[in-house]
């Protein structure tokens, strides 16, 4: 068997950074993939939204001609979904009260986007593939929800720098990437409190203008099209607000950091576990704990009660072959020639930050 190009997308990425052993799990070709509700749900939503704009024989701003119509389909895709889950023993914890519970999630979903979208522009696009090459030979690879056409007005609200005599400047496309969001919690830093002071606000929203996600879809756009789009809308279904955001050359530097890091890595073949409040729903907690039992003990009162730690068997075997290499092609990293600078006395200066040091061009 040859071995398979490596692409990279944002979700493996930050799988990877998040847990390498969980990244080398979801590679794992004898392993089976599982999912839980809130997985599920938002899987299906994206695809239900997306038949909003299948063509249709009259022109009409969506493929369902009555709201109603909308979500009683919801409720049969949902349905569809549970029972094939079940049927293939997919499912983490299956709960009856939660089969339900994320039924009406989702039903509260495809009403708030027929509000907001049913007189709106359609989009000029609806899960896009966009793929390309680097100059390494790896490829970059992302599907966006929806690319949406924005106004002069709306670029001039929200990106003032970038329109000029009137006009949006060189370099970029009056688009945004349209991001759909199903999870419970937003960046409404009035989710919670009404008057969060600043420092709050600026904390709830880091993870917003930062995350890898954004950084990647704008990268990959621009490489693909030789444009930049306006910016990247996150847009939270369930509250149906949507959080604006973009990305400056100055942010790929920690896209292709990360980039990096995550090659060298896979090449190595390490795979570390990172244990923490994720495993709770991880797909793959069975096969983590590999041949060992799992524990369980009672809360009990410092170093006087005396039950005992519960044993209970894993049902996941190990046998004494070696780990299953993952047979990807990782491009060679080039060496880098050694640059000695005359030794300086007065000021110091800093050189060759690691952070800062200039990125070769994908």
């Amino acid at each position: 068997m040859g071995r398979r190009q490596l692409e990279i997308s944002h979700s493996g990425l930050d799988m990877y950074l998040d847990c390498a052993r969980k990244w080398y799990y979801a590679h794992h070709p004898k392993i089976p993939k599982k999912t839980d509700y809130p997985g599920l749900c938002g899987l299906e939503i994206h695809r239900h939204i997306a038949q909003f704009y299948r063509p249709t024989r009259e022109p009409r701003a969506f493929y369902f001609k009555y709201k109603i119509s909308a979500i009683k389909t919801w409720f049969k895709r949902w349905q569809r979904a549970l029972e094939e889950a079940e049927l293939r023993k997919t499912l983490i914890l299956p709960d009856e009260n939660k089969a339900k519970k994320y039924g009406r999630i989702g039903a509260i979903c495809i009403a708030n986007y027929w509000n907001a979208n049913l007189k709106t522009l359609r989009p000029l696009q609806v899960e896009k593939h966009y793929r390309t090459r680097l100059d390494n030979g790896v490829f970059l690879v992302g599907v966006f929800d929806q690319v949406r056409q924005v106004s002069l007005d709306w670029i001039k609200h929200h990106r003032s720098e970038i329109v000029r005599n009137g006009k949006l400047i060189d370099g970029y496309e009056n688009v945004v990437i349209v991001d759909l969001k199903t999870g419970y919690l937003s960046y409404d830093y009035r989710q919670f409190k009404e008057n969060p002071s600043l420092m709050k606000r600026i904390r709830l929203q880091y993870e917003l203008h930062e995350n890898l996600q954004t950084t990647l879809y704008t990268f990959l756009y621009e490489k693909t099209t030789g444009k930049k789009p306006v910016g990247f809308i996150w847009y939270h279904l369930r509250s149906n607000k949507s959080f604006f955001t973009y990305r400056e050359e100055r942010d790929y530097s920690v896209l292709l950091d990360n980039i990096e890091y995550y090659l060298e890595n896979i090449k190595a073949q390490l795979f570390p576990k990172h244990i923490g409040y994720n495993c709770r729903v991880c797909d793959y907690l069975e096969v983590c704990r590999e041949d060992r039992y799992f524990l369980l003990v009672e809360p009990e009162e410092l170093l006087e009660d005396l039950d005992e730690v519960g044993i209970v068997p894993n049902l996941v075997k190990k046998d004494s072959c070696r780990q299953l290499k993952l047979k990807f092609k990782i491009p060679r990293k080039k060496a880098k020639k050694l640059v000695i600078y005359p030794k300086e006395e007065e000021p110091i200066i800093l050189r060759n930050l690691p952070w800062d040091e200039k990125k070769s061009e994908l």
